[in-house]
């Protein structure tokens, strides 16, 4: 005998597995199979078993049976209203941190071969609190605060543990992965067309993931759902305990070495100079260790909530954080792509430099420092001419703008070292419009190729 039921309130797989167990208990019942997406429950079984059976064992896994029609917008005024003054209020505090300049203050100076662990692991503090917990810690609230929405009856303990092994996954990767790039050089170095489209792909994930946690569109919740295998990684439902893998969340936070933070890119490269496997691994292991704390902090805020008024605008909140981040990644994952670039409507009214056709090498020279990054901002070079934009470090370069690289022609980011030349060299084959950048895709100039 086959019996459809359609359920209200199923919305990931955790709802399928507690509403699967709890019928499969039935005397009778040889097959059950919950579809979240359909909102019914199939079971297969004998005779014996009577449907009152089937909808009393899904009410005892506490959902109700029904049709489930949602709304496309379900939120009251006041809502909507929150969810508007979280995002001016984040976007506030970004420009006033630009503003008095925050992020130059976290810059620690560049690395080198006098740099010692200590420092090293005071970098990754830092970054932990930067651009690490933009790119890797948004990446991780959204999802943990997805699922501790989801799951309120799942205790602290249950909803931090994903983040410790995250987290020891990400530091043992770093060691290892250190350690490889160390003593072979550029291996596993990525190129920036790719970093470009992996920047994407998380930025998509992290604003269908704030978009949810805004708890405005019911409907919407329904389509989209955590792709299962990352919903193993982040199960932590107590009667679902069969989903969570510790292996499973330490891959994650081994993955995250591929992420194109400016600090983690900085580290790499110091750790491919010292062409020695242990100092390698020591130093992105280090490293590693001191972004720990930042990204706990992010796992805890999710893990000591409970159900309530006060937790759904915490999650509204992080919601309107995670969508922001997700826009900023998915800008900086169109410029190193290559595919767009938001740094065109705000270079119009910068100095423009035109390099000297004359000679067989088209030479620019150029400056950086950390206020005011690279000078000028605008080059023009002809088309079939070798370039060579050399660019004087007046600062030790560090974080994100302390790196430059030109996406599509230029593709391993240089790290700027007081004292110091960068020379950016490549011969344009056609017209168009290219992009500084640092190692995270954020603008610093524009060069426009012409005949």
């Amino acid at each position: 005998m086959k019996e459809v039921i359609e359920v209200k309130g199923m919305h990931c797989r955790s709802c399928e597995i507690l509403i699967e167990e709890k019928v499969s208990k039935i005397s009778g019942v040889t097959k059950v199979h919950a579809n979240s997406k359909r909102s019914n429950v199939t079971v297969y079984s004998n005779d014996a078993v009577s449907k009152a059976d089937i909808i009393g064992a899904i009410k005892e896994a506490g959902y109700e049976v029904g049709k489930n029609e949602l709304p496309f917008i379900q939120a009251k005024f006041q809502d909507i209203l929150f969810i508007i003054v979280s995002f001016l209020t984040l976007v506030f505090i970004y420009l006033l941190a630009n503003r008095v300049g925050l992020a130059k203050d976290l810059s620690l100076g560049a690395t080198g071969p006098s740099t010692s662990l200590a420092v090293i692991f005071t970098i990754g503090v830092t970054a932990g609190l930067s651009s690490c917990m933009a790119l890797v810690g948004g990446l991780v609230l959204g999802a943990s605060a997805r699922y501790a929405e989801k799951h309120p009856e799942a205790t602290p303990a249950q909803k931090f543990r994903p983040h410790l092994f995250f987290n020891l996954g990400r530091v043992l990767a770093f060691f290892l992965l250190g350690g490889l790039i160390g003593e072979l050089g550029s291996f596993l170095k990525l190129s920036s067309t790719f970093t470009g489209y992996f920047m994407i792909v998380v930025g998509i994930f992290m604003f269908l993931l704030g978009v949810q946690l805004l708890q405005l569109f019911p409907r919407f919740s329904t389509i989209f759902t955590l792709p299962k295998g990352l919903s193993k990684i982040l199960g932590l439902n107590k009667a679902s305990g069969a989903e969570y893998s510790h292996k499973n969340s330490m891959i994650l936070g081994g993955l995250t070495f591929f992420l194109p933070c400016g600090f983690t890119q900085a580290m790499q490269v110091y750790a491919i100079s010292t062409g020695n496997f242990v100092s390698g691994a020591m130093i992105m292991g280090v490293f590693a260790l001191g972004t720990t704390p930042g990204l706990l902090g992010v796992g805890g805020l999710t893990s000591i909530l409970k159900k309530g008024n006060l937790t759904s605008y915490f999650y509204k909140f992080i919601g309107a954080l995670v969508i922001l981040l997700s826009l900023y990644n998915l800008s900086n994952g169109l410029t190193l792509s290559g595919l767009k670039s938001t740094f065109e409507s705000n270079s119009q009214t910068q100095t423009e430099q035109t390099a000297a056709a004359t000679g067989p090498v088209q030479i620019v020279q150029a400056t950086y420092d950390k206020d005011n990054s690279v000078t000028p901002k605008k080059f023009t070079f002809k088309v079939g001419q070798p370039v060579s934009i050399q660019i004087y470090a007046k600062d030790d370069g560090f974080g994100c703008m302390g790196s430059i690289m030109i996406p599509n022609l230029v593709t391993q980011p240089q790290f700027f070292v007081k004292g110091e030349t960068v020379k950016l060299e490549f011969t344009p084959k056609s017209t168009g419009k290219y992009y500084l950048t640092c190692a995270m895709g954020v603008p610093a100039g524009q060069i426009e190729i012409v005949n």
